[in-house]
């Protein structure tokens, strides 16, 4: 062989010789190192939790692998599982291990099972872990890359409830890596409802503050979007004990923001859009305390125009009673709707501390009222909420025949005892008017027979209503009214001559009906 063949197969060997070498030697160097006691180790250290490892078995080629029978770490200082896995998989560093040292370069979970739970007091179990006291968001991560695969997460909440409710989510596929500049998360996952199921996709990053191997920053953000969502699932966790029972199917999609806090952290919303049976709903939020105490929240949205109803209907009974607007329910109130802009705020740690304000526009709303099942129809208008009360105003529709043309007045203390307050003109016609009339007026005042029993009805009036009382008892509501006549006439067979032209004004009393400046014609004659 030449100088030069020798040269060759020289430099071509040594990177074999030095490959099989270590390769040789790491088993060795495993079995002199207590790795899995340097794993517990780590682990502990920095989930501040005990931690069980199982059998482990070691492969060298194509990497050096760890292969763990199972994986038990418990809950702070207790005995009760808070992740748990059949199989891990720990892929270490080879030149570190040379020096007799064991660097995690990524760690891989089967069908790990989370357990998520917020106690009485709204605590997380899991806050410990995403923050610390400088104002930074600190997630542990051990190695430069995790995943977890097939995953499942149980989220159980004793907060505000006598029974514990529990959220499953399912399929949970994961991986979250670390770099010098930034960790990174992608997500998907699913939530299993009574017929098919949600899917969940989430992205998420979070820039680190400086170099080195702590996790910290002051935020995070990304991307969540969820599809077919059954909001009733979720309705349970939210603090308004009314909203549970809620109901409907929803496509979800927005930009999130998520900044640590010495006190109190937050999470913004924002390119938030929602859709729910062909309706969008847009906007924005702000939630203070997810992870930390918590705090207030600030929610705005516009929608396009929607059936009314279809959110009645999506809403629990309960609500309804809670609040004072039974007759929601009750007077078939539906119609198109549209939420122009709606800004809801409150504490998440106050139950009842929540108002309320925008505006909403009424699009052709219809309802029956009272026990005839009067007809409401074509009811326009703007509602405009300020704080704890909603103001009426351009209102128009039909009650009835009777045309109403303006209506102005409000709504105080929504959240609690709703009262209303509407003053309301229009026109009615002599036939509408002897409708009305039979509803209201004590008997002897129609004939026998009623409206029917009047004929050669005429003329109109100008009619004003004021509506006062509590809505949570309808039946209950004051009725004023006033009536100025223009021209009326009729014929009632209890009177020997038909009346004709009759002007001026009637108006109710507490226990009758007054009279004035009234003039009309009984036949021929001027009255």
């Amino acid at each position: 062989m030449s100088r030069v063949g020798r040269k060759l197969l020289w430099w071509v060997a040594l990177p074999v010789v030095v490959v099989t070498a270590v390769g040789l030697s790491l088993p060795l160097i495993l079995n002199s190192i207590n790795y899995k006691a340097l794993l517990v180790w780590q682990l502990e250290n920095q989930l501040n939790r005990k931690v069980e490892l199982g059998n482990a078995t070691v492969d060298i080629f194509p990497h050096v692998r760890i292969a763990l029978e199972g994986i038990t770490i418990f809950e702070r200082n207790s005995t009760v599982p808070w992740v748990s896995a059949e199989r891990v998989f720990v892929d270490l560093r080879i030149f570190p291990l040379l020096a007799r040292k064991v660097v995690v370069r990524r760690v891989i979970l089967n069908s790990p099972v989370v357990r998520i739970t917020r106690d009485a007091d709204g605590n997380l179990n899991i806050a410990d872990l995403f923050t610390s006291g400088q104002g930074t968001v600190n997630i542990p991560i051990l190695g430069r890359e995790i995943k977890i695969t097939d995953g499942r997460i149980v989220f159980t909440s004793a907060f505000r409830t006598d029974v514990p409710r529990t959220l499953t989510i399912e399929h949970l596929n994961t991986t979250l890596k670390s770099s010098l500049r930034e960790i990174t998360a992608a997500l998907s996952a699913q939530i299993p409802r009574q017929k098919g199921q949600a899917s969940l996709t989430l992205s998420a990053k979070l820039p680190r503050q400086g170099a080195g191997e702590g996790s910290l920053a002051k935020q995070a953000e990304g991307q969540l979007e969820v599809r077919s969502l059954d909001i009733g699932q979720l309705t349970p966790f939210l603090e308004s004990r009314s909203l549970m029972g809620g109901r409907g199917i929803v496509d979800a999609k927005t930009d999130f923001e998520y900044r640590a806090g010495t006190d109190e952290d937050s999470l913004t919303l924002k390119n938030f859009r929602l859709t729910a049976d062909r309706t969008a709903v847009t906007g924005s939020a702000v939630i203070n305390g997810v992870l930390a105490k918590l705090g207030v929240f600030s929610v705005s949205v516009t929608t396009t125009p929607f059936q009314l109803e279809s959110l009645i209907n999506s809403l629990p009974d309960d609500m309804f009673s809670e609040h004072g607007f039974e007759f929601l329910k009750t007077s078939g109130v539906g119609g198109p709707i549209k939420v122009n802009s709606l800004r809801v705020s409150g504490n998440l740690g106050q139950e009842r501390s929540v108002s309320v304000n925008g505006e909403v526009e009424l699009l052709g709303e219809h309802a029956v009222l009272g026990s005839q099942r009067v007809p409401l129809t074509d009811v326009r208008g703007l509602v405009r909420f300020d704080t704890d009360r909603a103001i009426i105003e351009r209102l128009t529709g039909k009650y009835g025949e009777a045309e109403t043309t303006s209506g102005r007045g409000e709504i105080t203390h929504l959240t609690d005892g709703p009262g209303l307050y509407l003053a309301v003109k229009g026109n009615v016609s002599a036939q509408e008017l002897a409708v009305i009339a039979a509803r209201f007026a004590p008997p002897g005042v129609l004939p026998p027979a009623g409206p029917q029993g009047l004929s050669g009805l005429t003329g109109e009036a100008d009619a004003t209503v004021l509506l006062s009382g509590p809505l949570a008892h309808f039946e209950d509501i004051r009725v004023d009214w006033e009536l100025n006549a223009r021209g009326l006439g009729f014929t009632d067979p209890r009177l020997p001559f038909p009346l004709s032209g009759i002007f001026g004004k009637v108006r109710a009393l507490s226990d009758g009906v007054a009279f004035e400046q009234v003039a009309g014609n009984l036949g021929g004659t001027a009255l």
